[in-house]
This record gives structure tokens, sequence and C-alpha cells, in this order.
């Protein structure tokens, strides 16, 4: 019965006022979630295409780069190292600091790609360049194959099957398929790469959410 009569008047009946309570908050709840994986798709988008632009040439903005060559090669490595220690110790499953992030996996996983896109934003904005050319591929020929084979790598992170020998070959054609390769460029390569191998089964279980 949704109302009782009471001395002439209409009552609501609590269970159905708390049925409407209990939809309304579910409600909320979903927008909040929604608002919140926007949020996160925001900064990865501009962590992705902050990478982009800087595996294209273009001039992505960064901090004022140090003079010593020295000291730069330093902080990079410092930052690889950095972003290796955060998964290793938080993001991964089994991760040691793993119990810092939400049990429900929808939010787990929300505040992982939100942790890996800051992350990396970080670490593009205190970068410093190395622009001694390792390699120059002058040909054309040879060049449009490369970037042929970086938008393939691209395609597979992006829309390949979440198979871990597929996100390595992924992540291997975006930092390996360049024609003009610096030494920064290639300290990042080397660096991701080795990373990928390593945790590939961790970053297929990430990815597959």
């Amino acid at each position: 019965m949704a109302s009782i009569v009471l001395s002439g008047r209409v009552a609501a009946d609590p269970r159905a006022s708390a049925a409407r309570g209990a939809g309304h908050a579910h409600s909320q709840a979903r927008i909040a979630i929604g608002a919140w994986w926007a949020g996160c798709a925001i900064v990865a988008l501009a962590a992705l295409a902050w990478a982009l632009a800087i595996a294209g040439g273009l001039r992505a903005p960064l901090l004022r780069p140090v003079q010593d060559p020295a000291l730069a090669f330093g902080i990079d490595l410092l930052l690889l190292a950095g972003f290796a220690l955060h998964f290793h110790l938080v993001q991964r499953p089994g991760a040691p600091l793993a119990g810092w992030l939400p049990a429900s996996r929808a939010p787990r996983a929300a505040v992982a790609l939100l942790q890996a896109a800051v992350l990396l934003l970080v670490a593009f904005g205190l970068w410093q360049p190395l622009p001694l050319a390792v390699w120059s591929v002058e040909s054309p020929v040879a060049a449009g194959w490369l970037w042929t084979g970086y938008a393939m790598g691209w395609t597979l992170l992006l829309w390949g099957e979440r198979d871990p020998e597929v996100i390595v070959a992924g992540i291997c054609l975006v930092e390996w398929c360049v024609p003009g390769m610096s030494l920064g460029h290639l300290l990042f390569a080397i660096a991701l790469s080795a990373f990928a191998l390593k945790y590939r089964r961790a970053l297929a279980t990430l990815a597959a959410g």
C-alpha cells in the first residue's frame, strides 16, 4: 500500500520514502563516479597529448632546462627511477603498498589511471632535454617506414588486445620507430622498454581493468 489514511489525512508510506531516498542517493553516487572518471580521463588525455607532442618533436612546454649535461642526465634518471618505484610499490598487483588504493575494481582503476597520468605529467614537466643526436634517418622512404611503425605502436596500445606481448610490442614500436633519436629519447626508450618487459603481465592486468 503506497499510502495510509490517518486522522483524515494522507501520510506517506515510510517504506516508499526510504526507497525514494535510496534511489536519489544512488543517482548522486553514479553522477559522482562519472565525474571522477571524466576527470581522470581528462588528466590521462593531457598526459597522452603531451607524450605525442614530445615524441613528435613538437615544442612541448618544459621547465627551464639545466645547463650541465651531467646534471640533466641525473635528473632524468631520478624521474625514471621514481616512476618505476611507484609502480613497483603501489600500482602493480600484489604491491606492498597496494592497500592505499580503493578495494573496489572501478574506483581502484580510476585512481591508478590518475596516479599514472599525474606522474607522467610531472616527469614530462621536469624532464631535461639531452639533444645529442644518436641517429638521424635522412631517407624519406626509411623515415616513412619508421613513422608507420610508430603509428602501429599507438594502434596496438590504444585499440589492441590487453595482452602482455601486444602491450610490450606497442611500447617498443612507439619508442624506437622514430627517424631521429636523441640521447634523451634513447634513455627514455631504454628505461620504458625494460620496464614494460619486466612488468608486462602486471601492465596487462591493469589495462584489462
